[in-house]
C-alpha cells in the first residue's frame, strides 16, 4: 500500500485507499490491511476511519458508475479496472494526491504542463457533456487558438457566431481573465442563441479558492452574447458531501464537474479521444514510479 498521507479527513483518506487498491501491485486490499496501516499511521481512530472509508468509496461507486475503478466487498476492496484502461479517473486521482506527498509534488517549472493537460481533459468531457464543440482558450493557449487575448476573442466569436463587445475592457497583459474552456452546442446553423457555457478548471490543491473566479458581468463586455452563458468549474478531487456540493454550486453559480463527473464523460467519448489518452498515461506511468509506498 501507498504511505498514509499526514490526514485524517475522510476524503483524502479515501484517495489513499482507492490509489493503494488501483495502483498496487494486488488487485484487492482487506479491510484488516487497511486498519493495520491506518494505526500504524498514528490516525486517531482508525476502527472509524476505516469504516468512513467503506462509506464513502460505496458513495462514489454509486456516483461514478462505471467510471469508477473501486468497489467495495465484504472486508475488502477490489479494482474493478486496471489504471490504464481508465487514464481520466487515475490521472485526476494522482493530481489530487500530489498534495498529500512531497515525492510526487509537482514542481512550479511542470506545473504549466500539468495543468494544460486537466484542461485538455475537461475541454473533451465538456464536449462530451453538451454533445457539442468546447475550445480550450486558458493561457498560455496552444494550437489553433491565438496567443494575445484580442485574437483570442475573435476566433471565439467566429467558432460561436457571436460578436465582440463594443467596450474593450483588456490590454496586451489580459491572459484569460478566469475562462479556461468555452464550450457550446450549437444548432448548425451558424447563428448565435445556442447553449454556451464558461469553464474554469482548477487542478491545484487550493481549487476552492478558484469557484468565483468567472465574472459574467466582465465577459458581457468581452462579447455581445445573444444569449447568456452559463458558467461551469471543473477540479479533479471528489465532492461527495451534499451539503458542501450544494454550497460549492452557489459559489460557482454554475455546474460543476468533479473527478467523478470528468471521467465518466471521458469514458463516453471513446477512440476520438486517443492523443489525450496517451498524454494521460505518460503522465501517469512518472508519477508512479515516484509513489511512496510502504515497506520500500
Amino acid at each position: 500500500m501507498i504511505e498514509v498521507p499526514s490526514s485524517e479527513a475522510t476524503d483524502v483518506l479515501t484517495d489513499w485507499a482507492e490509489a493503494s487498491c488501483l495502483f498496487g501491485s494486488q488487485a484487492s486490499i482487506s479491510e484488516h490491511e487497511l486498519e493495520d496501516a491506518l494505526e500504524d499511521a498514528g490516525i486517531t481512530d482508525p476502527d472509524e476511519a476505516a469504516p468512513n472509508i467503506w462509506h464513502e468509496i460505496d458513495l462514489r461507486h454509486y456516483a461514478g458508475g462505471g467510471a469508477y475503478p473501486v468497489k467495495s466487498l465484504q472486508g475488502r476492496l477490489e479494482r474493478t479496472q486496471e489504471w490504464h484502461e481508465n487514464p481520466a479517473y487515475a490521472f485526476q486521482l494522482l493530481l489530487a494526491s500530489q498534495s498529500y506527498y512531497q515525492s510526487i509534488r509537482i514542481t512550479r517549472t511542470h506545473w504549466g504542463i500539468t495543468a494544460k493537460l486537466f484542461e485538455r481533459l475537461s475541454t473533451l468531457a465538456l464536449e462530451q457533456y453538451l454533445r457539442g464543440k468546447a475550445i480550450n482558450i486558458g493561457a498560455p493557449r496552444d494550437g489553433a487558438v491565438p496567443a494575445g487575448f484580442g485574437d483570442c476573442l475573435d476566433h471565439l466569436c467566429q467558432n460561436l457566431g457571436e460578436m465582440q463587445g463594443a467596450i474593450r475592457l483588456y490590454t496586451s497583459r489580459t491572459k484569460d481573465d478566469g475562462v479556461d474552456v468555452v464550450a457550446w452546442c450549437p444548432f448548425g446553423d451558424g447563428r448565435p442563441g445556442q447553449v454556451i457555457i464558461l469553464v474554469q478548471c482548477a487542478a491545484g490543491a487550493d481549487w476552492r479558492s478558484k469557484t468565483t473566479e468567472i465574472s459574467l458581468g466582465l465577459w458581457r463586455e468581452h462579447i455581445d452574447w445573444v444569449t447568456e452563458p452559463l458558467k461551469a468549474f471543473t477540479f479533479p478531487f471528489v465532492c461527495i458531501d451534499d451539503t458542501l456540493w450544494r454550497r460549492l454550486s452557489r459559489e460557482t453559480e454554475g455546474v460543476l464537474l468533479d473527478r467523478l463527473r470528468i471521467a465518466s464523460m471521458f469514458m463516453a467519448g471513446g477512440d476520438s479521444f486517443s492523443t489525450v489518452q496517451a498524454q494521460l498515461k505518460e503522465w501517469c506511468q512518472e508519477q508512479l514510479a515516484r509513489l511512496p509506498w510502504l515497506g520500500k
